[in-house]
């Protein structure tokens, strides 16, 4: 949560820029739409959007002449490996979200220590909010004979509250009550209904597929607006799958 996806590819772009280096700086995402937020994102912030694009499947937004940062997720980066065995129109390589350690992240990680060998002035840079430090410090120093330099940002944690709140039936109203409360941890159940649980899908007609019921996301939003009415601030909300 302190920027480093936004603010390491500038900070870097600004220091080989005012040592007037080559600058083409790759920085991988696991995930497409965090390629292209990212880069939008940056441009915005840079107020220079020929200076950076984005790479991903079926879509891409890049200057040749002008680009300097490119997001791309790392699929993409391994593509270019197998055409250019070097990586050779990269100066510095960023592997961002290191930790989740999906395939296409380890071997990449993997290929860049061979290509760092056949090119010393390639810069490679591993990100993580949750990284295993030591772990990694451990599989690089073994693999290079050298101990890379580790910069470390401390982080905040803020008190969290956790509240259940049952959904409701798109036909019926709803009141609230506190069924349990331990800590931080409150319970709440329809006083309406005699089945709590009550279910994220209801049955459509014969022939009609399932429709998804958002009536918890609503009630949830009308709790949070009933009880903030003078806070103002953004909700993000994590869905279980592409369905919802």
């Amino acid at each position: 949560g302190c920027g480093k996806s936004t603010q390491v590819p500038q900070y870097i772009y600004r220091g080989l820029k005012k040592r007037n280096l080559d600058i083409s700086i790759a920085c991988t995402q696991p995930r497409r739409i965090a390629a292209i937020s990212l880069a939008k994102r940056v441009g915005l912030e840079m107020s220079d959007f020929d200076a950076v694009g984005y790479q991903v499947r079926f879509d891409r937004k890049t200057h040749s002449s002008k680009n300097r940062i490119t997001f791309l997720t790392e699929g993409l980066l391994l593509r270019k490996l197998a055409g250019d065995q070097k990586l050779s129109e990269y100066s510095v390589i960023i592997i961002d979200e290191v930790h989740e350690r999906h395939i296409d992240c380890d071997i990449l990680l993997g290929c860049l220590l061979k290509v760092a060998e056949q090119r010393p002035n390639l810069r490679v840079v591993l990100m993580s909010a949750t990284i295993q430090l030591d772990l990694y410090k451990k599989f690089l120093e073994r693999y290079t004979d050298k101990s890379p330099p580790v910069i470390e940002v401390p982080g905040r944690l803020f008190p969290i509250d956790l509240e259940y709140l049952p959904p409701k039936d798109l036909r019926q109203g709803s009141e609230y009550e506190v069924a349990k409360k331990s800590g931080n941890v409150t319970l709440y159940r329809d006083k309406n209904r005699d089945n709590p649980d009550g279910e994220n899908f209801t049955k459509g007609g014969e022939g009609q597929k399932e429709k998804f019921n958002t009536s918890p996301y609503v009630d949830l939003l009308q709790l949070i607006d009933k009880r903030h009415k003078n806070q103002k601030g953004d909700l993000l909300i994590f869905l279980p799958g592409i369905n919802e």
